[in-house]
């Protein structure tokens, strides 16, 4: 069942790279970019402009490039490489804890969840495929202590422990239970400074990296509105039901909250009782993700469901725990979630139909080629447009994000130019705002599609004047 499963699901990604499915966007471009300069050999602590989000997604892509050359496909192929390995890790956990049945049915429902999970293994923002590697190999690595030698397991903990405070703070909801049960079930002190070496290896980029920025991982996202608890109870009744595509204010998305809601603290009351400590930790990162969450100051808003991915494998494995003894309940939520996700894909890309730019988009591949044709090779451009037009033109025209501002040379280049050329959404607040401003050297205005190219006579400080 299992492998039928993942085949096919698998065959549903391939199909949907072609498509319209596979657009990205100007963080998800940034990815590819940070690849294409790994290839390059310019390596990065975290992802651009930020002092959190570590690279393990962009070093891989980034020898991946080294070797096949630099493309959308191959950074979504190294993408689902690992998704297929948090799927499979799900698998072998619940396998481990709960036995065979159990582990495939959680494997499937994880492989398969909501059309956004699908999408979001191959076009992932930068550190959620690798952060729920790392932190389920701590909680599977956990499970086989008694099993290993104890300095293996403790040093394998402590490394994910540290890799997962460069990779995410959200994979430590994973590895810090992992390591403080085998920290209580190893007594010895030989292996227990294994571990903490380990941890201090794991680390490294991120201790370098905050050593030579003041600490810069530790500061707040944003000041974050409202109270811990409510912004807590905000993270299911606002995030967790984009994560199946419904309105917060839907029933659909009260009951997918629900489940996201109760199911880990069920699931940890019947592992203590029963005395499953696996499926307990898996649970426990479930509450421990709203809680760094809430605690961050990061928006905690309907278009951000990717931070419920965490909280994925601990909702599947208690469904699939709870069906453990009702198997045709159990392929039969397979097979319609299964159903459920492959129809959705499927009328939302007009039957998975072939695009002629899947990851760029047409209107973006059309700006490019405008640009290049008028020589325009430095510009400055609205943030959701700015690092996918840099991205379509392999950096032949490289585009300084207005408002989150990520990469110096970009902004560097420019500035450059004797004329400024600045490419702005038609029709948006920085399209009218511009066309507005008097204190502005002259400019031509040219329509290309849905953008605004403007090319003015003169340098012009472009983030004073827009946002």
């Amino acid at each position: 069942m299992f492998a039928v499963v993942l085949l096919f699901g698998l065959a549903i990604r391939v199909m949907a790279l072609r498509s319209s499915f596979a657009q990205q966007d100007s963080d998800r471009a940034v990815v590819y970019l940070m690849a294409r300069h790994v290839a390059r050999g310019d390596l990065r602590t975290f992802y651009w402009g930020q002092g959190y989000g570590g690279t393990m997604l962009q070093l891989t892509a980034g020898a991946l490039f080294r070797l096949v050359g630099s493309s959308f496909v191959a950074l979504q192929i190294v993408e689902i490489g690992f998704w297929l390995g948090a799927c499979l890790l799900v698998r072998s956990i619940v396998v481990r804890a709960c036995g065979v049945l159990v582990g495939d049915v959680a494997g499937c429902l994880f492989w398969l969840a909501t059309p956004f999970v699908l999408a979001l293994s191959f076009s992932d923002p930068g550190f959620y495929g690798s952060g729920l590697v790392v932190g389920l190999i701590g909680v599977r690595v956990a499970q086989s202590v008694g099993d290993r030698p104890e300095w293996q397991v403790a040093g394998a903990v402590g490394l994910c422990l540290g890799l997962a405070l460069w990779t995410t703070p959200f994979a430590l909801a994973f590895t810090v239970p992992a390591a403080i049960w085998v920290g209580a079930r190893i007594r010895a002190w030989a292996p227990r400074l294994i571990g903490i070496g380990a941890a201090v290896l794991g680390a490294a980029p991120w201790l370098w990296a905050n050593e030579h920025s003041g600490m810069a991982s530790l500061q707040p996202q944003s000041a974050g509105r409202g109270s811990f608890a409510s912004r807590y109870w905000h993270v299911f009744t606002q995030v967790v039901p984009a994560i199946a595509g419904y309105a917060p204010t839907s029933i659909r998305g009260w009951v997918v909250a629900g489940l996201f809601l109760f199911a880990p603290f069920v699931g940890v009351a019947c592992a203590l009782r029963r005395g499953n400590i696996a499926v307990g930790m898996l649970c426990l990162s479930a509450v421990l993700v709203p809680m760094l969450l809430a605690g961050s100051g990061a928006p905690i808003v309907a278009e951000a469901p990717r931070y419920a991915t965490f909280m994925l494998p601990a909702v599947v494995g208690v469904l699939a725990w709870m069906l453990g003894r009702r198997p045709l309940i159990a392929m039969l939520m397979i097979l319609f979630v299964a159903s459920w996700t492959f129809a959705s894909v499927w009328g939302t890309t007009n039957g998975l139909d072939r695009v002629a730019e899947p990851a760029t988009g047409t209107p973006t591949a059309q700006l490019a080629a405008y640009l290049e044709h008028e020589g325009r090779t430095a510009v400055w451009a609205d943030y959701w447009e700015s690092y996918l037009l840099s991205a379509a033109t392999q950096e032949r025209v490289t585009a300084a994000a207005i408002g989150t501002r990520r990469e110096p040379a970009y902004e560097a280049a420019a500035i450059r130019p004797a004329q400024t050329t600045v490419v702005l959404f038609a029709g948006d607040a920085n399209d009218h705002v511009l066309g507005r401003r008097r204190d502005l050297p002259p400019y031509h205005r040219t329509r290309v599609g849905t953008f605004a190219v403007y090319v003015f006579a003169g340098r012009v400080d472009v983030p004073a004047h827009l946002h």
